[in-house]
C-alpha cells in the first residue's frame, strides 16, 4: 500500500487513475481480485463501486447489470 500511495503522488496520476477508471468500466476486474485490505481503496481509486464494499447495494446492482462484458471470465453474477 505504501508503494502505492506513492506511485499516485507523482505527475502521472491523473494517466493511471484514467486507465484504472476505463479497466474498472468493464467487467476485467472483478470483487475477489484484490486483498480485503487494498480492495476499498483501488475500488474508491478507479470509482468502481462493483468491488467497493462499502456502495449502496441497489447501485451496485444495477451497475451490475449494465456493465459492458468485455472478458471471457465466467460469469459470477
Amino acid at each position: 500500500m505504501d508503494l502505492a500511495a506513492k506511485a499516485f503522488k507523482t505527475p502521472l496520476d491523473d494517466r493511471v487513475t484514467e486507465a484504472m477508471v476505463r479497466v474498472h468500466e468493464t467487467d476485467t476486474i472483478r470483487e475477489g481480485d484484490f486483498a480485503l485490505d487494498v480492495e476499498r481503496w483501488v475500488a474508491e481509486r478507479s470509482r468502481d463501486i462493483l468491488i467497493n464494499p462499502v456502495a449502496n447495494p441497489v447501485a451496485r446492482k444495477s451497475e451490475r447489470e449494465h456493465r459492458a462484458r468485455l472478458s471471457c471470465r465466467p460469469d459470477k453474477r
